[in-house]
């Protein structure tokens, strides 16, 4: 779903952006309604000699796990070039092969 155009931006932050918007309701009454907006998100699967590569990592306040490479998307770049640079950035390995 898109952020309806008389939404109101009510916070910017780091990562997200927040959005409000008054909706009418079935019944008549007016109820307010948020959507967040943020980067895109990129995950790979990396195969390299027939095995997939997995991170093994830990996040701020959450335990350590196994994690496909990936992260945010940057605003100058395509879907691709993200996933390539996730993947360098995560494991070290370049490819000429992109599926």
């Amino acid at each position: 779903m898109k952020i309806p155009k008389q939404s109101k931006k009510v916070f910017t932050g780091v990562i997200f952006e927040a959005y409000q918007w008054p909706q009418k309701m079935y019944d008549g009454s007016i109820e307010t309604f948020e959507r967040l907006k943020r980067p895109n998100t990129l995950s790979t699967i990396a195969i390299v000699d027939g095995k997939i590569l997995l991170n093994f990592e830990q996040q701020p306040n959450s335990g350590k796990i196994y994690a496909l490479p990936g992260g945010r998307q940057e605003k100058n770049e395509s879907a691709l070039q993200g996933a390539k640079r996730e993947v360098l950035e995560e494991t070290g390995h370049t490819s000429n092969q992109w599926k």
